[in-house]
């Protein structure tokens, strides 16, 4: 089964394009990886906007999400390939190694140098206690959300 943006707007997550989407409220600039990695101020943003527009935000799965785990019960389909980055279908009961989440994963954060993830939530804390802009406690280097931005391809080194 392949799945995209309706399927996360159903719960609550706004997609990007739509009259009203992301695009409209915020410069798509700031989700480039090569003004996200260049400009300190970009980095902020991207993290404040990210916030703001419900990205970051924990939703509830939908009918769909558990229509989709029931089939994969059924033995209907045997995986999930996915443009949406929020981890619905693995909350619904669908094997982690049975999703294919083509675009990553908001769930988590990465460091762009030494490749270590952290849980969203734990940089979110972070956050919250007044970090503007989160680096890797390891190397310093820039943490940036597991998904691909635009201009570059995702791939994981671990």
């Amino acid at each position: 089964m392949f799945t995209g943006a309706g399927v996360s707007a159903e719960s609550g997550i706004p997609d990007f394009r739509s009259p009203g989407g992301v695009w409209s409220r915020y410069d798509p600039g700031y989700f480039t990886i090569q003004k996200f990695l260049s400009s300190h101020e970009t980095r902020e943003n991207t993290w404040k906007i990210s916030v703001e527009a419900g990205l970051l935000t924990e939703v509830e799965p939908n009918p769909t999400h558990y229509a989709t785990t029931e089939l994969y019960r059924l033995g209907k389909l045997d995986c999930v390939t996915t443009q949406n980055i929020n981890s619905r279908y693995q909350k619904t009961g669908v094997p982690e190694d049975k999703v294919f989440e083509l675009r990553g994963n908001m769930q988590w954060v990465v460091c762009t140098g030494c490749c270590r993830r952290f849980p969203l939530p734990e940089v979110l804390q972070k956050v919250k206690e007044g970090m503007e802009v989160p680096n890797c406690p390891d190397c310093r280097s820039i943490l940036k959300p597991d998904v691909v931005f635009f201009g570059k391809y995702y791939h994981r080194r671990h």
